[in-house]
């Protein structure tokens, strides 16, 4: 089962390219930096979840936030773990980066694996290193 049968076990995955180009597109922008496209999402999601998920695609590209940062950012400002929560649900986490969100006193969770977010945000610092 892929990644996706398992975030979304009751939908159908679209394998098709022309279906996928926007998606795809946002994707390689996120992963080179640059700003991300909108794209249309059929993703069933709360508000709060979109609320969540579009204030930390503000986080800049290298930088950091605390759960506790979002909250406050987002409005919420005791909600740090309803923030957790909402990152946990997100079905595009190099597009709405919440590798880019950590705890108070470290690294936080990410549904990807720790292992996973250490190597996101190391990428992200090597490249902003690497050009200027």
């Amino acid at each position: 089962m892929s990644i996706f049968g398992k975030v979304f076990p009751n939908d159908a995955l679209i394998e098709d390219e022309n279906w996928n180009r926007p998606l795809m597109g946002a994707i390689k922008a996120a992963l080179a930096g640059r700003k991300v496209p909108e794209f249309k999402m059929g993703v069933k999601h709360t508000p709060f979840q979109m609320k969540v998920w579009k204030g930390i695609s503000k986080i800049p590209f290298g930088k950091t936030l605390t759960y506790g940062e979002v909250a406050a950012m987002t409005g919420c400002p005791k909600g740090a773990r309803a923030i957790g929560q909402a990152m946990g649900s997100n079905p595009f986490p190099l597009i709405f980066p919440c590798h880019r969100v950590v705890a108070a006193g470290g690294l936080g969770g990410f549904a990807g694996g720790l292992e996973l977010k250490k190597y996101l945000l190391n990428r992200e610092k090597a490249l902003i290193g690497s050009s200027g």
